[in-house]
């Protein structure tokens, strides 16, 4: 069966999910329109923020905006008129104007004034307000949903409870560390890839000599997964404190994965943003974003180089698009020691996909 509930059964998704259009497009449809994406911060002295979520993909215009009871919010950066674009840069605002007929909005996206529209009968309705979107924080940190079916606090408890030791509010972005990659493959296989670390021996060498492969650990929750990296002899690790679960252990990187597309890797550095965005069904777009706890450890340990790791990734991960495509292979088996996160994450995408 495709992934069955029991690994030493289950087979992987076929060939077929990762070179069919119809998938790609229901997955634009059905899973990530229904997903928690990340936002990142809004500086506190900002009162609108627009973003498009998935651009080239979902292409989902989102705008942040503060009240003046400091309240967040997301809407749809679209006017509610004749559905022109709002708002195109951060900025400081007391209200939301469209660009094109002068429609207002109050930062609580209710609808102010319109020219024009003195004879419009029942004018103006409940629908002539921006469109609202649910809007979560975690550490400052904004995601926005549009009507998720899965609970934003069941979604992030796992890294609630496991990394609630840091000093979140001390990091600072690294705008070096903000930028993006495209490889030729199918956004699932990069996925794949991360949620395992069978290939760490094979594929990515500085790495391995950081870490204790044997002593490597996986951890399955309902919406995601984390993979602890244990550091070898001589790797920078956490000091954790007594309260974590871990504390004892020479944790050198936690690696937390989110349905379908988030990635949160922590170091003790601070914090790595990998945002997984699909394009095509063989283009995706990888972007990172970094935020710093402690400068002098960047180069240091698991965390060390980023860049190398990700150009190995990348290789490895195009390779594989070349031999699903390549008519010569189907299906495979999971490895029930190593590919428990990979097994996980097709059963998500079997069972959104009716498999």
């Amino acid at each position: 069966m495709i992934a069955d509930d029991d690994i030493l059964k289950a087979r992987t998704l076929p060939s077929s999910f990762y070179l069919d259009h119809s998938h790609f497009n229901w997955g634009q449809k059905e899973l990530f329109r229904k997903s928690w994406h990340w936002v990142g911060l809004m500086p506190s002295e900002v009162q609108v923020q627009p973003t498009n979520i998935l651009d080239g993909y979902l292409d989902m215009p989102i705008l942040l905006a503060r009240a003046e009871n400091q309240q967040v919010r997301a809407f749809a950066n679209v006017c509610t008129h004749r559905a022109s674009l709002l708002c195109k840069e951060a900025g400081q605002a007391r209200e939301i104007i469209c660009p094109y007929h002068g429609r207002r909005f109050n930062l609580d996206g209710h609808f102010l004034h319109m020219p024009g529209f003195r004879k419009v009968p029942d004018f103006p309705e409940s629908r002539d307000n921006l469109q609202q979107l649910d809007c979560k924080t975690w550490n400052d940190f904004y995601f926005v949903a549009n009507q998720s079916d899965i609970n934003f606090t069941d979604w992030m408890q796992p890294v609630y409870d496991r990394m609630s030791f840091l000093s979140f509010d001390a990091m600072i972005p690294d705008t070096n560390g903000f930028t993006s990659y495209e490889l030729q493959a199918h956004w699932a296989l990069y996925v794949d890839n991360y949620l395992e670390g069978f290939h760490i021996p094979f594929v990515h060498p500085a790495l391995n000599s950081s870490l204790d492969v044997k002593a490597y650990e996986q951890h399955i929750f309902p919406y995601g997964t984390l993979q602890i990296g244990i550091g070898g002899t001589d790797t920078m690790c956490f000091d954790l404190p007594e309260t974590s679960p871990d504390f004892g252990k020479r944790v050198a990187a936690y690696y937390f994965w989110l349905f379908p597309n988030v990635m949160l890797n922590f170091y003790p550095w601070g914090l790595s943003v990998n945002l997984v965005e699909p394009l095509k069904p063989a283009i995706t777009r990888i972007r990172y974003e970094t935020y710093v706890l402690h400068a002098d450890l960047q180069d240091q340990g698991a965390g060390g180089n980023l860049n190398k790791v990700e150009s190995e990734d990348q290789a490895i991960v195009e390779g594989v698009q070349k031999g699903i495509a390549s008519g010569f292979y189907h299906q495979g088996r999971f490895s029930p020691d190593h590919e428990i996160g990979v097994h996980h994450f097709h059963r998500l995408l079997a069972k959104k996909l009716k498999l």
